[in-house]
């Protein structure tokens, strides 16, 4: 439903929008029964927090309401992980495609893209393991408990507004050629350390006051272009007993790791 979330919430546009997300919700539930995502080349799944249903015009009731629904987008993803399996098809794939090195429990999954989605280490360890085709993954506003992120297939990888929880301290990716970190935070994490010796673009925006811990780069021979903007890396209004990012003093080494590229931008 395209409702407008600006209508007075007496108007019973509330109700309309409740009764919208349980229809939606045993489509989304009957949909995950019948089809096979791991047949799939493309999936999308965004928790538009712009349509969810609010509840009475209460803010805290509406905030918990945005919370009930991502988890269960949670718990369709992970039922999906669990059940959905490649089917009798999988194998004249394995013999088209022969590098993959597809097992029978692989995943023939290309694209994924998740918005407003709660993951944890469990989706994490599916991709390294199960989606051995996955050349682009996107993640945009997502709260992630995720320790690492690592594939042997992904080319594309953006990170996109998501809130780590400390948790990120690392991206391994040999094939990635496109990394796009975009704002995001990482408070009270360790160092986040890059190896991605492939990478021929990287974006990395950030605030420092978010990502604590700062951020390593390993050597990337292959970068061509490179977009670095550090927000808040030096100053801040916190006191530096509260402050304490890493990402400022590290910023010699950073652009160290940049030395192949030929087009820069910093800021």
């Amino acid at each position: 439903s395209d409702d407008d979330d600006s209508t007075d919430p007496g108007s019973g546009n509330n109700q309309d929008k409740g009764k919208g997300w349980d229809e939606f919700e045993d489509f989304a539930v009957n949909l995950m029964l019948r089809c096979n995502i791991a047949l799939l080349d493309s999936f999308r799944l965004d928790i538009d927090r712009g349509r969810k249903p609010q509840s009475y015009g209460c803010s805290s009731s509406a905030t918990q309401g945005w919370e009930y629904k991502g988890r269960q987008a949670a718990a369709w993803l992970r039922r999906a992980m669990k059940y959905c399996t490649p089917g009798p098809g999988h194998a004249a794939i394995s013999r088209q495609r022969p590098g993959l090195n597809l097992s029978p429990s692989s995943w023939r999954l290309r694209r994924l893209h998740l918005c407003h989605v709660p993951l944890d280490d469990r989706f994490a360890e599916h991709l390294s393991s199960v989606c051995c085709s996955l050349e682009d993954l996107e993640l945009d506003h997502c709260t992630c408990e995720i320790r690492s992120i690592a594939s042997d297939s992904l080319q594309n990888l953006v990170l996109k507004s998501c809130s780590w929880g400390g948790f990120l301290s690392d991206i391994a990716s040999p094939t990635l050629k496109t990394l796009i970190i975009d704002g995001g935070s990482n408070w009270y994490g360790d160092l986040l350390a890059i190896s991605a010796p492939m990478v021929a673009y990287l974006r990395l925006d950030v605030d420092g006051v978010c990502f604590r811990g700062g951020i390593s780069i390993n050597e990337m021979p292959s970068l061509d272009r490179a977009s670095i903007h550090l927000r808040r890396h030096k100053y801040s209004f916190l006191s530096k007993s509260m402050c304490g990012s890493k990402l400022g003093g590290d910023q010699s080494k950073l652009l160290c790791s940049l030395s192949n590229v030929t087009s820069l931008d910093l800021s």
